[in-house]
């Protein structure tokens, strides 16, 4: 009984902690993407030691701004493909777009990330370059963020930023380049667009692609997790991650506790000989 109080107190302590740490250092890496991306903003930011708190506190509890890209890629010339876009700007362009435009997209991560800005100058850069050809008009650029376009990333099932797609025949090819393999001016990706040598790569085409025969599944999934975004929208993330912690720290609990039984057999009753006589 003692050891399994002095264990439930130190379970309790830890999940404390964890709550604790857990916000704090959400609430610092919401704040500091916050910072980011409004960082002209005099007024957003926090003056002093308890300004900084008083921010700190205020992400961690309703969690951070919404992110917008809105002034970054119109300083870049570079257009923001989201999920309620998608469909206007790529399938079905309302914008009059070419027959043969081709869409060079840059799937990217969190502008806390230093890798994120080396890419998206990168993709910026490559983006001039062809915007001096005037043989390359039927080429867009345009961005894509793997956490609020969530829902895009997962029907082209990307796991990780991030990623270069080539999209053409309105949205019916899509080519999946590694930034690695690209080089690492953006003349080699100019030179790729240029020659058209991405078409080496031979076009998504499989069950799960969205032309596939599996695809109605992968829907099927965003519904699901978009439901289940809807009903913990206003629960902050680290709340969410310390409650499934709690979860997965009692079940492994529960399943690597000791057999009642073996345990009674091992120090019960049954340990003495019928005799009577202690076994030693």
């Amino acid at each position: 009984m003692r050891s399994t109080s002095w264990r439930s107190n130190l379970l309790f302590l830890s999940l404390f902690t964890f709550f604790i740490l857990g916000g704090l250092v959400s609430a610092t890496d919401a704040a500091a993407e916050s910072n980011v991306v409004d960082a002209d903003d005099s007024a957003s930011k926090p003056e002093g030691l308890g300004g900084t708190i008083k921010h700190l506190l205020k992400v961690a509890i309703k969690g951070a701004d919404p992110i917008s890209f809105a002034k970054r890629d119109a300083e870049d010339g570079i257009e923001r493909i989201t999920d309620d876009n998608y469909v206007d700007l790529v399938e079905h362009s309302l914008g009059g777009g070419l027959e043969n435009e081709v869409w060079v997209v840059l799937v990217h991560g969190r502008l806390t990330d230093p890798a994120t800005e080396t890419i998206m100058e990168y993709h910026k850069n490559a983006s001039d370059l062809v915007k001096q050809d005037p043989e390359s008009g039927n080429y867009r650029f345009a961005r894509v963020d793997y956490i609020t376009a969530w829902k895009t990333c997962t029907r082209w099932l990307l796991m990780r930023p991030p990623y270069l797609v080539i999209i053409s025949e309105s949205g019916l090819k899509l080519r999946f380049i590694p930034i690695q393999s690209l080089g690492k001016e953006p003349e080699s990706l100019y030179q790729v667009i240029k020659g058209k040598m991405y078409e080496v790569v031979v076009p998504w085409n499989s069950r799960w692609s969205p032309d596939g025969d599996r695809s109605y599944l992968i829907e099927y999934y965003i519904t699901a997790q978009d439901k289940i975004s809807q009903l913990t929208n206003g629960i902050p993330s680290w709340v969410i991650l310390a409650v499934t912690g709690v979860f997965t720290q009692q079940l492994m609990s529960w399943l690597h506790a000791p057999n009642h039984a073996q345990t009674q057999t091992r120090f019960g009753p049954s340990s003495t000989s019928t005799s009577g006589r202690v076994v030693r």
